[in-house]
């Protein structure tokens, strides 16, 4: 009498235990049949107990290819009496789960039933997905402050001591010179975007919207990369309604701008093309910047405003890191816009951006 009192007992803690529990408990016969669910397994897939205990997946209106791969698993703990584990995607909820099945055993070790225990852990992936790309994106920048960074400040110390020998002609000299206002300023604007990058990495940055001339705003870009334009005779055609104006914190714009044009005279050859259209779209401006240049291979464009891209090389031997493009998405984002790009390999980029309209 003690021994089914205690088995009894146990059986009552059990359905107590998984009456309660946030995780799916189920129980399956050989022929798959639910002889058990409880309440959070309702929960999960949307229907009442009733719908399950006593069903099978069949029954309940699964698709075949989905159930056959289920019940493989169950079946296999039925004929090895041995406890099975995965980590399983269910496609038709859309969710993560870690999956285990147990024998439920008789005598003789016999298997009686199967006892399935689930436990969403969609959030965790998720979790594990994001660390593994904060972990790409944190290997990428120091890769950036290694070789990218530290690279053109090298060339330029080369170049620096080359200028002050006697014997150079004046020629060579002007020709340094050149070399050397062109790493200056790309280094500079590297570190530009480091610095921009560390200060959204280290907390929330206040924007400080205020009212600004689209017009005025392309004007300013256009003249501080004015000489790097005329270095590969690039015509650069500008159209927008000049009572246009835009409600956004002024240095994220400028810097959204001035990072998508520089971009499109790296990849366009000399003697090419840049347009800068802007337009107003119900409460926002539409700001773009197109070029006839190198383009982008379609692989290439989902990974583009992340750090996972690869340095990527100019027309005439510029270096990029995609960190620009990075900041460009964060800082519209910020100011309550939006960034799309189109692209072909040969004919061209697009990128569009919108800001409140002002």
């Amino acid at each position: 009498m003690e021994n089914h009192k205690t088995t009894r007992d146990k059986e009552s803690l059990f359905r107590l235990l998984t009456e309660i529990s946030d995780d799916m408990v189920m129980q399956f016969d050989r022929n798959y049949v639910h002889l058990y669910a409880n309440p959070a397994s309702a929960r999960y897939l949307g229907v009442d107990l009733e719908d399950i205990i006593g069903k099978t997946h069949a029954q309940m209106g699964y698709k075949k290819e989905d159930y056959d791969q289920w019940h493989a698993r169950i079946k296999k703990v039925f004929d090895t009496g041995l406890p099975h584990k995965e980590v399983y995607h269910n496609t038709v909820i859309e969710k993560w789960f870690d999956w285990n099945l147990f024998p439920e055993l008789g005598k003789d070790n016999y298997v009686i039933s199967v006892i399935s225990y689930t436990r969403d852990i969609t959030e965790l992936i998720h979790f594990q997905h994001q660390l593994q790309e904060s972990n790409i994106t944190k290997d990428r920048l120091f890769s950036i402050l290694a070789h990218d960074l530290r690279g053109p400040i090298g060339s330029l110390e080369q170049m620096l001591n080359l200028f002050s020998m006697e014997e150079l002609d004046e020629e060579t000299r002007e020709m340094l010179m050149d070399d050397i206002k062109v790493t200056v300023k790309s280094s500079f604007t590297l570190l530009d975007n480091l610095l921009n990058w560390a200060r959204i990495q280290s907390g929330p940055i206040k924007m400080h919207p205020e009212k600004i001339s689209v017009k005025s705003l392309v004007e300013n870009t256009q003249n501080l990369l004015e000489s790097q334009a005329e270095q590969k005779s690039l015509h650069c055609d500008v159209t927008g309604d000049e009572s246009a104006f835009i409600f956004s914190d002024i240095n994220s714009s400028e810097m959204i701008l001035r990072n998508l044009v520089s971009n499109a005279i790296k990849f366009t050859p000399e003697q090419g093309q840049i347009n800068i259209r802007w337009n107003e779209e119900g409460d926002f401006v539409k700001i773009s910047v197109s070029d006839n240049g190198v383009g982008i291979e379609k692989e290439k464009l989902d990974k583009l405003f992340t750090l996972t891209t690869n340095t990527t090389w100019g027309t005439k031997g510029e270096k990029g890191t995609g960190l620009g493009l990075v900041l460009v998405k964060e800082f519209v984002e910020k100011n309550g816009g939006s960034i799309e790009v189109s692209s072909s390999p040969d004919k061209g980029s697009t990128f569009s951006f919108t800001l409140p309209r002002g």
